[in-house]
């Protein structure tokens, strides 16, 4: 879908609900197509796990099982902006289906989600970002769409930031999977000759 412009993509989802309109089974078979997905994801990191039981910890870095979802519920205000991305996200990942929640909320508390929407709410008119995302949604290249999303994601960063700087360390908290940033490491020291 990053590959198409804004026009065909509105084309195409006109012509997905056509379909879905005119043929009730395709959302019968959807929902069995889901379910089958999210069935075999489930076995596999299952299997997986079991063969390994270390990669259970890499596995939840990609993507956080679906148990740690109901641990912290996403939030429920999944509104659609009219970029077309939900206000959960700054930029949706390419695994969202259907959405766009960060994989990194489930790290967070209901309470950090609520501050992180409020400011990402109040952001979305500031210049920086209304220039941002104009810019990816006239690019037309592959390339200037995924440097447009770039510049899209560190526009709302920044405009967040100077919003509220407090913010900075839950955005840290998102990005980290829930993991504090660790000090770097330093080099061992040649002894005293």
């Amino acid at each position: 879908m990053a590959l198409l412009t804004m026009a065909e993509r509105q084309q195409l989802k006109a012509a997905h609900d056509k379909a879905m309109q005119q043929d009730p089974t395709l959302e019968i078979k959807s929902a069995a197509l889901h379910k089958a997905m999210d069935e075999y994801r489930t076995a596999m990191r299952d299997a997986m796990i079991k063969a390994d039981p270390t990669v259970g910890p890499i596995l939840e870095k990609i993507a956080p099982s679906r148990r740690a979802w109901g641990a912290v519920p996403p939030p429920s205000n999944l509104a659609t902006n009219t970029a077309g991305m939900t206000n959960a996200s700054a930029m949706p990942p390419p695994n969202a289906k259907g959405g766009g929640v960060p994989p990194g909320f489930a790290y967070l508390s209901p309470a950090e989600q609520q501050q992180i929407e409020a400011i990402r709410d109040k952001v979305k008119t500031d210049p920086s970002v209304l220039a941002a995302r104009n810019t990816l949604m006239q690019a037309t290249t592959p390339e200037s769409r995924r440097s447009a999303f770039e510049a899209l994601h560190h526009a709302i960063h920044d405009a967040m930031v100077k919003a509220d700087p407090s913010i900075e360390a839950l955005l840290e908290k998102l990005h980290t999977g829930g993991i504090p940033p660790q000090p770097p490491q330093m080099p061992p020291q040649p002894p005293p000759q």
